[in-house]
């Protein structure tokens, strides 16, 4: 089942995670849990974004995994990223503390 897009079946309003629980020794989380938008995407977007990210965001090599040319690469990302929220400031100057401090923010998380 895709929840990001669960549906109540009493109200027809979008549903939200709640519980989290461990498959290997059943510890329980309780609470609100956001979805990622990537979540919302169909599983062959996952896979193509997911590609994507592996191969360092070169368009080249995803002509090879995928055995499509460089402009239906292009048209598909465009085409995924219309589908996401658009992220807030996407437009404005980041500056290189936030850069260093995201860069270690995600090492620290591996």
């Amino acid at each position: 089942m895709d929840i990001s897009k669960a549906k109540c079946p009493n109200c027809d309003q979008g549903m939200s995670v709640s519980r989290l629980v461990c498959s290997d020794c059943d510890v329980a989380m309780e609470g609100r849990f956001d979805i990622s938008p990537l979540a919302g995407l169909s599983t062959a977007n996952q896979l193509f974004v997911t590609v994507f990210l592996q191969v360092n965001g070169s368009l080249k090599a995803m002509e090879k995994v995928f055995g499509i040319s460089y402009p239906t690469v292009k048209n598909r990302l465009a085409s995924i990223a219309a589908e996401l929220p658009r992220v807030q400031g996407l437009n404005a100057q980041v500056s290189r503390s936030q850069t260093l401090n995201c860069s270690t923010n995600s090492r620290q998380a591996n």
